[in-house]
Parts: structure tokens; C-alpha cells; sequence
């Protein structure tokens, strides 16, 4: 990424902008399903207690997206180029170099964005193409001019363990920790739509590829416990340790008013229970479909 001041400098140069609004703001529907699954136990020192959970939840949504301007880079890692390492149109790759030729000299800095305004006052095309491909790439993000999130999250834990409580003996212990939520279009929790409407779409038309960023941590999920949890909490994380998703390269083809994918990711993320006394690390399975309107 190019220096705060080579960014400034180049931005008072540019008589038009890298990218633009679009006079007709496109929109569409993301719909996505997110499944998490996994076990685990743990051992306690003593050799006889231990506890153990299954961590069993699912998200569909319904995320209105939106298209508000032109770009001429990637909003998520495409094909190996990401926002920073995108490649810059040769005019205005001349005047970074010009730039960061100065190093933090102020003086040689003016004088160079003196001598380049003069250039391109002269002849527009002086340094070479001023932007970059505006047909390339797409960028939709979260649209919240109305309600940008729908669908339903549901939890469906189960533990085990054994558990000693003298004087009596070790016993065995069973329980279940359920739940969910409904996010229907007519009720928009602000916290709900603060953890849910972050999703972005990025699009590269010339390779072919979709990357997504999907929403993850900070969903509170209602939850009611049922058997011997040793706990009493009311909301559970949907996803602990992660607070975005992202899934680089998904193939699509370019021209379509339809994309879709699906993913495996290992590890994600995790869900634990009593204050991390057991640690469920967990994969996910998410498939979606991208529709414009």
C-alpha cells in the first residue's frame, strides 16, 4: 500500500477519480448457509472426571447487498491481488514514483506535484492512463438502507462428562444446550444487524472468481439448557475466536446474473462451554448463492 502522503499527493493530482458512484445503484441477494460441527473431551488431572461437548449450528441468512460505486481494485483478495497489492494504472504509478523518490522532503515533494500538474496540464495523456479498469472488478457490500439481514441461527449442543461432588461419588452427567433465532424482516435487532450486515461480496469478472467475507462473531444466540450443564447462561456466541469468514477464489462465471459456491473450512473457529473448561474447535460447511435484482 502506498504512504498516506504519496496517497494525498496523487489524489490533489487526479482530475478524475479511481472509481465513481454509479448513477443507478445496483442491488442483490446473498443467501448463505453456514453449518458448524465438532467434538471434544477433556481430561481432568484426577483421571476420573472429565467433560465433553458436541457443538451442532447452523445460520441461513438472507443479506441484501448493494453496488454503491465503480472500483478499479479488488474489496477482497482475488486471484492473489488484494486491495494493497493491486497494480496501479502507469500515470498514476509515475507519480507515486515521484513521490516516494522525495522520501519525507517536503519541498521536493511540492516541487515534483508542480512539475507533474504541469505535464498533465499540457497533455492529459502525458504519464500514461490515469485509471484503472472500471469493467473488472465489483465490490457489494451490506446494504442498509432498509433491512440488509433475514433468516434463522439455531444452537443444538449436547455434553457429557463425569463429575465428582463429595462426598459422594463420581457420577455421569448429561445435557443440552438448544436454541435460535428468527430474524424475520419486520423486527431488526440493532446488535443483530450491527453483527450481521458486514458481509461483502467481491467480484473478479476477468478471472472469473468470487471471494465473500461473511459475518461470524458477536451473533448472541438465545439458548435454553436442559439436564446437569452446571451452568445457567441464556445467549451463547454462534462462533467463538472468529469475527469474519472469508472464503478467497470461488469460480463463477463472469457474466451470469447467478453465483454460487460452496466451501469447507477446518478449524474456523470454536464454542466452548462452562467458562472454557471444554473447547470445541470447529469446521464449517457454507454453501451460498449470490442473485442480482
Amino acid at each position: 500500500m502506498l504512504p498516506l502522503a504519496t496517497r494525498l499527493a496523487v489524489s490533489l493530482l487526479l482530475l478524475a477519480p479511481g472509481s465513481g458512484a454509479l448513477a443507478a445503484m445496483p442491488t442483490g441477494h446473498l443467501l448463505v448457509t453456514v453449518e458448524l460441527a465438532g467434538q471434544a473431551r477433556n481430561d481432568f488431572p484426577n483421571g476420573v472426571e472429565w467433560a465433553g461437548l458436541m457443538a451442532d449450528r447452523s445460520m441461513s441468512l438472507d443479506l441484501k447487498l448493494s453496488m454503491p460505486q465503480e472500483t478499479t481494485t479488488p474489496g477482497l483478495e482475488l486471484g492473489g491481488i488484494t486491495p494493497e497489492n493491486a497494480a496501479l494504472p502507469a500515470g498514476i504509478a509515475t507519480i507515486a514514483s515521484a513521490m516516494e523518490a522525495c522520501g519525507e522532503n517536503d519541498a521536493c515533494r511540492m516541487k515534483a506535484m508542480m512539475s507533474i500538474g504541469k505535464q498533465l496540464q499540457a497533455d492529459p495523456d502525458a504519464l500514461g492512463a490515469m485509471e484503472g479498469d472500471k469493467t473488472r472488478y465489483e465490490t457489494w457490500t451490506a446494504d442498509r438502507t432498509g433491512v440488509c439481514a433475514s433468516g434463522n441461527i439455531s444452537v443444538a449442543d449436547a455434553g457429557d462428562g463425569m463429575a465428582i461432588a463429595p462426598p459422594d461419588p463420581a457420577r455421569s452427567y448429561h445435557f443440552e444446550r438448544t436454541g435460535g433465532i428468527e430474524l424475520s424482516a419486520g423486527t431488526q435487532d440493532p446488535d443483530y444487524v450491527e453483527a450481521l450486515c458486514t458481509a461483502v461480496l467481491a467480484v473478479d469478472k476477468k478471472l472469473g472468481l468470487a471471494s465473500l467475507r461473511l459475518p461470524a462473531g458477536g451473533i448472541a444466540v438465545p439458548v435454553r439448557l436442559t439436564g446437569q450443564a452446571f451452568t445457567n447462561e441464556k445467549r451463547v456466541e454462534f462462533l467463538e475466536g472468529t469475527q469474519r469468514i472469508e472464503i478467497i477464489d470461488q469460480p463463477i462465471a463472469a457474466d451470469a446474473q447467478t453465483w454460487s459456491g460452496e466451501a469447507a473450512l477446518m478449524r474456523i473457529g470454536s464454542v466452548s462451554h462452562n467458562s472454557g473448561q471444554v473447547v470445541v474447535p470447529v469446521d464449517a460447511r457454507i454453501t451460498w448463492k449470490f442473485v442480482r435484482d
